[in-house]
């Protein structure tokens, strides 16, 4: 078991993960904290895991009531969050409670959003049962809910603790399980040439769920993560040649385009892949990432069974999503690239011609 601490240079609220632990665990997390109560908030798939939790916080003498929300992309919405809001409300939780998010990472961002203005805020526990939510929306604090585009309403909100326990991927479908491989292979790109080289030598333990391969890639993935949002815990950095939260969003971009546009057909980590490959495409015009590096990066996507193509979608389509994306800056579309594997660059106003070509090679 490994513990990795993430404080901000803004905030002295101090994050702790737990990699490798148990659900179990939570309970002493939440005692030791000396929450008033505690919201265990699950959908009908991860209610099993949610009742193992509210076991121990009963043994611990923690006052807790179960909650249950809607989970899934469709459900990742203003209203689902109001319903989260009124049952914490019913519930009796006041400012020293918490919400302990138990699930993927739609129900962990609608329940990190509700916490976060519940009371105009509330403690929150993340434990995620995706490996796409351990490695990626369950640290990090942000949250939020859809508007018309992806997380158009969100705030930042850290959690005081993540618990990964690897035991919940046992259940996870092959399809959901490879999303999380996705942002695991981005986190090697940006910042961990190391890391890349070992998801390319230990491809088979991976897909296997070796629990050994799987809590080191984790966890050198969520070191990225943690080093950047330290530095940058808000996005709000933009300084030429600075390493900023924004080279989290290598792909990303592109994957929003392409999930909206397929009407959310795609899962998140598919359309992330589909997006690291359209922007090592763009990076080669715009950065002079080396071909060879790319077709390395897409040959380690779709060796985990990511798609590196999905026809049907619609360049032109894809592109007016983007346009509605959260990072442009006065209409202008601007992507983290890459100059080589570990070494990112924010490349602002890029063309829509190179951008449409970039998307006809995945998504027409």
């Amino acid at each position: 078991m490994t513990r990795i601490f993430v404080q901000t240079r803004r905030d002295a609220h101090l994050s702790s993960i737990t990699v490798g632990g148990k659900l179990e665990d939570v309970a002493g997390i939440c005692k030791e904290r000396n929450y008033s109560k505690v919201a265990v908030v699950s959908s009908a798939n991860t209610r099993g895991f949610a009742g193992r939790i509210l076991s121990a916080l009963a043994s611990k003498g923690v006052p807790a009531v179960p909650i249950t929300i809607e989970d899934g992309e469709k459900n990742k919405t203003v209203a689902n969050a109001v319903s989260l809001l009124a049952k914490l409300h019913g519930a009796g939780l006041d400012r020293h409670s918490a919400v302990v998010a138990v699930g993927g990472g739609v129900l962990g961002d609608v329940s990190g959003f509700a916490a976060s203005t519940y009371l105009r805020g509330i403690s929150v526990v993340q434990v995620p049962t995706t490996l796409m939510a351990m490695v990626d929306s369950s640290v990090g604090g942000k949250t939020g809910v859809n508007l018309d585009a992806k997380n158009v309403v969100g705030t930042f909100h850290s959690p005081d603790a993540v618990m990964i326990d690897f035991s919940v991927l046992s259940t996870l479908p092959d399809d959901e399980f490879r999303q999380g491989l996705a942002e695991i292979a981005k986190a090697g790109c940006i910042a961990d040439p190391a890391l890349f080289s070992m998801l390319e030598k230990e491809r088979e333990r991976m897909l296997a769920r070796d629990e050994d391969a799987l809590s080191r890639a984790v966890e050198a993935a969520l070191k990225v993560k943690a080093a950047i949002v330290e530095k940058d815990p808000t996005e709000s950095h933009s300084h030429e040649g600075e390493v900023t939260r924004m080279a989290l969003n290598l792909g990303h971009t592109f994957a929003h385009g392409i999930e909206h546009a397929s009407g959310y057909s795609l899962r998140h980590g598919d359309a992330v892949s589909l997006g690291i490959v359209a922007a090592c495409s763009v990076s080669e015009k715009e950065l002079g990432l080396d071909p060879g590096e790319s077709a390395r990066i897409a040959r380690l996507l779709s060796s985990f069974g990511l798609p590196i193509r999905a026809g049907g979608i619609g360049a032109q389509k894809v592109l007016e999503k983007m346009r509605q994306d959260k990072k442009n800056r006065a209409g202008e579309i601007n992507l983290v690239l890459l100059e080589s594997i570990g070494k990112t660059k924010v490349v602002r106003a890029v063309s829509e011609r190179v951008l449409l070509d970039a998307l006809r090679k995945v998504a027409q």
